[in-house]
């Protein structure tokens, strides 16, 4: 099978998305289209900081937000892969407490329905081509942004094997997919042997601490339309 590349976004591009979302929810006078932004704007947000995927994120039930000494878990318990929990930063931490929302998904409307985020993408690209191709983003999707957070901590010189264990993938895959980024960091892909063991027998338990130092700027569950064919 031919490699895909995996596509991401330029962070300044999606500060514009996330603001263009966030006045479009103060703007509109459509009461379901006002949750649809606000939410949308949270949902892109906290992707961008914490790299889950998709799906997981859009069906995380607020029970499964954990507070541990100042420290926020989220139980991930609908994986493509496996559960696992993972530990965010305090900017992700802050917009979920932003949400306050007491229903049972932690995007969910008030009318009970969570929304199809795939598809509010797609319908506002749609109507507003020209914008979003003027802004090179026309033929991204939501799903771009977990592939922007892996780029990122990458770029950062992060662990690769810690990597894989918080966003629920393989080193392989990352190494297989994000070569490109890899080969043009400064990360040094070198393990020693005694470093892969420890790894694999933390594994299971690990939980790993992305959070970062940078100053925070403040229809019923169905499955995501996002083409996940390819994804790990």
């Amino acid at each position: 099978m031919e490699k895909i590349r995996r596509e991401s976004f330029d962070k300044d591009k999606l500060e514009i998305l996330k603001e263009r979302y966030l006045k479009k929810s103060s703007e509109t006078k459509n009461k379901i289209a006002k949750e649809n932004f606000k939410l949308m704007y949270y949902f892109i947000s906290i992707l961008e900081e914490t790299g889950i995927r998709y799906g997981e994120l859009r069906q995380l039930e607020t029970k499964n937000i954990i507070e541990d000494n100042g420290k926020t878990l989220l139980k991930l318990e609908k994986s493509k892969t496996s559960k696992r929990t993972v530990l965010i930063p305090i900017q992700a931490s802050y917009l979920i407490t932003k949400i306050n929302n007491n229903q049972k998904y932690l995007f969910e409307r008030s009318d009970g329905v969570i929304p199809n985020f795939t598809q509010v993408f797609k319908t506002d690209k749609d109507s507003n081509k020209k914008y979003f191709e003027n802004l090179n983003i026309f033929n991204k999707t939501i799903y771009c942004i977990r592939h922007t957070f892996i780029n990122q901590k990458i770029k950062e010189g992060k662990d690769l094997y810690q990597i894989a264990i918080h966003c629920g993938t393989s080193l392989k895959m990352i190494e297989e997919w994000y070569d490109d980024m890899i080969v043009n960091s400064d990360y040094n892909n070198i393990y020693d042997d005694k470093k892969v063991d420890l790894l694999d027998q933390l594994a299971d338990s690990m939980i790993l601490d992305f959070t970062q130092t940078k100053k925070y700027h403040p229809e019923k569950i169905i499955d995501d339309k996002d083409n996940d064919d390819f994804d790990f």
